[in-house]
């Protein structure tokens, strides 16, 4: 039996996907912002570290929440998503205070 009324998963989903567009924007802004006070050989690091990173983050969140199981599995694998997406841009704005 499912946790959601099926009315509630459409918008629930919306909801994600739209703070997911705001935190992206937040990620890619605080990786160009810690790539611009890095030296080149630091900026191979992080580019290759974000690499790893999203298919980190790709994996897991398929892994652990497996969004063709249902509609709550399907609201947890976006949430997910957003949460690794969050932590992730709050480490690269750290990393770039102190690459300034």
């Amino acid at each position: 039996m499912p946790r959601f009324k099926t009315a509630v998963v459409p918008e629930m989903l919306d909801c994600i996907s739209a703070e997911f567009d705001i935190q992206d924007k937040r990620l890619n802004a605080a990786y160009a912002k810690a790539m611009a006070g890095l030296s080149a050989p630091q900026k191979a690091k992080l580019r290759s570290a974000q690499r790893a990173w999203i298919a980190y983050r790709d994996a897991w969140c398929s892994v652990t929440y497996d969004a063709d199981s249902g509609q709550q599995e399907h609201v947890d694998a976006n949430q997910c998503m957003l949460d690794e997406t969050i932590a992730q841009t709050m480490k690269l704005e750290v990393l770039a205070r102190y690459s300034e």
